[in-house]
């Protein structure tokens, strides 16, 4: 497919404002468009993809069922876009990245529902968040913070680029049905 036959930037934003407005007037309002951009930008996706976004009824808009899966297509374009762009704009400029790597577990149950708030104290921070299962070199990998369990044999982190803290103490309670509805582990 040539470049000319993909959509613009600005084609999937109206898109994805309109659907979620349900409304090319509220979305227009948003992107400081006009109604007739907005809505010239859609009628060229929906020529550019041979198939309709929307139905019209009542002057209302419906997403169709294929402007349904390309919504969810276009969203994770849009997210993807945003977060390479602050991602360039932390380069030398006021935000900064902070990478952090976690065992995935431990980051789904325990960081992320923690970091609800970090944004908005700290707007100019980005978090890159992975997992890791393996042992790895922290430098090596660019990473900042990392969360794991244990220490890997044989391998001690050089005190000049890291430090390492003892977090929480590592609690172990074996269980089984019938023991455990009758004994109490401490």
């Amino acid at each position: 497919m040539s470049r000319r036959h993909l959509p613009t930037l600005t084609a999937m934003q109206c898109f994805e404002a309109s659907a979620r407005h349900l409304s090319f007037t509220r979305a227009a309002a948003e992107l400081s468009l006009t109604q007739s951009a907005v809505s010239k930008q859609v009628a060229q996706l929906e020529s550019i993809l041979e198939h309709p976004l929307f139905r019209r009824v009542r002057k209302r808009l419906q997403v169709t069922p294929e402007g349904s899966l390309y919504l969810t297509e276009v969203r994770k374009v849009l997210a993807q876009v945003e977060m390479s762009t602050r991602y360039m704009q932390s380069y030398g400029g006021q935000s900064e990245v902070l990478n952090i790597t976690t065992l995935p577990t431990f980051g789904a149950r325990w960081l992320i529902p923690r970091l609800n708030g970090f944004r908005f104290r700290h707007p100019n921070v980005y978090l890159n968040i992975s997992n890791r299962v393996e042992p790895f070199d922290l430098e090596e990998a660019r990473v900042d913070v990392a969360f794991f369990f244990g220490m890997v044999p044989g391998r001690r982190p050089s005190a000049s680029s890291c430090s390492m803290r003892k977090w929480c103490r590592s609690v172990h309670r074996p269980w089984c049905r019938r023991a455990a509805s009758r004994t109490r582990w401490r």
